[in-house]
């Protein structure tokens, strides 16, 4: 990626247009080494939405583990954008389901609901896999906070609705 030092600094600019010709050089040209670069944007940045989007628009192997990584190194205040990233993105998180679950059982409402959403929307490669997170929801102690949202994954998880061909 062409001066992608440049580029990066470029997210950061008051200038909409300069973050916009930011956003599609790295659209363009980007490759995982600015990932990480990407996550920090979204620590320090108050715009997080354009990142959100160009990171869920990542097709690259090996993405996944560098966001299940951050996801269990970052605060709390970027956790709900790295978990959008995950669900609005087309690539399989499966492998990771118990990362989610532990997020959904033992995080903030706000955090919670967006792990919830990653878990009803995974597709799992086996039968066995989705009756592992099952079993990991059901085993949470009952009266938890987050006990509703569990509720609601299990119900679809459960009752999974097949897609008709129209």
């Amino acid at each position: 990626m062409e001066n992608k030092n440049d580029i990066l600094k470029n997210l950061y600019s008051e200038d909409p247009s300069i973050k916009e010709d930011a956003i599609k050089a790295i659209e363009t040209n980007g490759d995982l080494s600015v990932v990480p670069a990407l996550f920090d944007y979204l620590q320090k940045s108050d715009d997080k939405l354009p990142v959100v989007k160009l990171l869920s628009d990542i097709k690259l192997a090996g993405f996944q583990g560098l966001v299940i990584d951050r996801l269990e190194t970052s605060p709390p205040e970027i956790l709900t954008y790295l978990l959008r990233v995950v669900w609005e993105s087309s690539l399989d998180f499966s492998d990771y389901a118990d990362t989610f679950v532990e997020f959904l059982m033992t995080k903030p409402l706000e955090i919670a609901l967006e792990a919830a959403t990653v878990l009803e929307n995974l597709s799992f490669k086996t039968a066995e896999e989705r009756e592992n997170v099952i079993e990991m929801l059901q085993a949470t102690p009952k009266h938890t906070e987050n006990q509703f949202l569990i509720e609601n994954v299990l119900e679809v998880l459960t009752n999974p609705i097949e897609q008709e061909d129209f």
